[in-house]
């Protein structure tokens, strides 16, 4: 237990009662902080151009296109 005691006072912490509040600034300033930013989110219009950009998509997007505008130009 003695190397736990001697790490604990290295540290600045009590056993019973944890870290004192009043010790986080220093240990930020020493330690720093363990904040992440979030990533950057892909906006939907992106993924939405991106996943346009197949070419057998868009030969399907001209295909029902096509059909839309002889199905109402020609009569049954």
């Amino acid at each position: 237990m003695k190397g736990m005691d001697a790490l604990l006072e290295a540290l600045n912490v009590d056993p019973e009662q944890g870290i004192s509040l009043l010790s986080l600034d220093e240990r930020e300033a020493s330690f720093g902080t363990h904040y992440k930013a979030p990533p950057e989110r892909t906006p939907f219009f992106r993924i939405l151009l991106n996943a346009l950009d197949d070419l057998m998509l868009k030969i399907l997007i001209a295909c029902a296109i096509a059909n839309i505008i002889v199905g109402y130009s020609v009569p049954e």
